[in-house]
């Protein structure tokens, strides 16, 4: 706070960054709103201080967003009772991330395989979608972005993996390859990672919804309903990616 101050006030500017400024918004961390020495908290209470009012302060909606499907993740795959040991519940969810992951460590970082894949996809008359690395907390674009390319890679992939075959004392990075190789070619999960684009294109939208510049406070309600129905209609309704594997494949799960 005290370098901020400073910073603005070599310009002169401190006292009129005050006067106008109506509210904070941050990422939640303590530093930003902890109620004794939080930068929300010493804003306003030197506002308060010079000009009798304080400010209201917002942790950005954009990363609750994402923090809350992050928690219903981890609802979703586990489940504790009576003491009882931790249980998955859906372990295609749960290693969703670390497909994706692996599939960056393989193809992404290492050169040989990904010119490989490459010209794999140019054989097979395909585009190769780069390999994004997934993190554990970001904007939901972000995660969208990841799952999306894994999906548009997903049969150059399963080709390439088909004939990937571990040695009989296989190294940390093809033993990673195996078990990416088991992931893929899992008859279940191309409708997975299809089902999971059509829940985070919903999200994706209402991320990037609150985000706009003409986004209201006033509108959060009714976007919140729009969105719960569109996620609740997934239920019973194959989304367009769902709809669309199931019939490339002509299967039914």
């Amino acid at each position: 706070m005290k370098s901020l101050k400073t910073a603005f006030d070599k310009d002169n500017l401190w006292t009129t960054l005050l006067r106008q400024l109506t509210g904070f918004v941050s990422d939640g961390a303590a530093v930003m709103t902890g109620s004794i020495k939080g930068v929300a908290k010493q804003l306003s209470d030197e506002k308060t201080r010079l000009f009798g009012v304080g400010i209201f302060s917002l942790h950005c909606m954009a990363h609750r967003l994402e923090l809350a499907y992050g928690d219903a993740v981890t609802a979703l795959t586990k489940s504790e009772s009576d003491g009882e040991p931790l249980e998955v519940r859906a372990p295609y969810l749960l290693t969703l991330e670390d497909t994706i992951s692996s599939a960056y460590d393989i193809y992404r970082m290492r050169y040989k395989n990904r010119g490989q894949l490459k010209a794999l996809a140019a054989s097979m008359d395909m585009q190769m979608y780069s390999f994004k690395y997934i993190q554990k907390t970001r904007w939901m674009q972000s995660k969208f972005g990841c799952v999306y390319n894994l999906y548009k890679n997903f049969d150059i992939m399963a080709v390439d993996l088909q004939e990937f075959e571990a040695p009989v004392k296989p190294t940390k990075h093809e033993l990673k390859q195996l078990e990416l190789k088991e992931s893929i070619l899992n008859i279940r999960y191309p409708f997975v990672i299809s089902f999971h684009l059509d829940l985070l294109g919903e999200l994706k939208e209402l991320s990037m919804e609150m985000q706009s510049t003409d986004f209201s406070l006033f509108d959060f309600v009714p976007l919140i309903e729009r969105k719960r129905s569109a996620i609740e209609r997934l239920r019973t309704r194959d989304g367009s990616y769902l709809r669309s594997m199931k019939q490339s494949t002509q299967l039914l799960i």
